[in-house]
């Protein structure tokens, strides 16, 4: 992130799109007080099991011990607990027009509706060769 700031020159908007920052929500709210978050919800039947996937990958890859399947299944499922549940806490405190919370399959579902949406809420000119 300090990398893209400094190329812009502290100028213009950044946009970062990054499940990583989930469990980071606060720490980008103190960083950057007046930071927009938006948070789009998968459904986790879909989730886990990408997850579990590149946990094995990794595993494999790293030539780590794997340790038995149901430890690696309950730590994916504590992992993606978390990031359900954190950024929803940390979201609750703060201002709503500092966040948005979106379904992942209306954002698939209608596009250009969501982005106008997500636009009108934070208050950003929309261009029309945006949507």
């Amino acid at each position: 992130m300090r990398h893209q700031a400094y190329y812009k020159g502290g100028k213009g908007t950044l946009l970062s799109k990054t499940p990583f920052f989930s469990p980071k929500i606060k720490s980008l709210y103190e960083y950057f007080p007046d930071c927009k978050i938006i948070y789009l919800v998968r459904n986790p039947l879909e989730v886990i099991p990408l997850m579990q996937n590149q946990l094995y990958a990794t595993c494999i890859y790293s030539n780590s011990q794997m340790r038995s399947d149901n430890d690696l299944q309950e730590q994916v499922y504590e992992t993606a607990k978390y990031f359900y549940n954190y950024p929803l806490a940390q979201l609750s405190q703060t201002s709503k027009i500092s966040y948005i919370i979106l379904n992942y399959e209306d954002l698939i579902r209608s596009p250009s509706s969501v982005i106008q949406m997500i636009y009108k809420q934070f208050g950003f000119e929309l261009y029309q060769n945006i949507c």
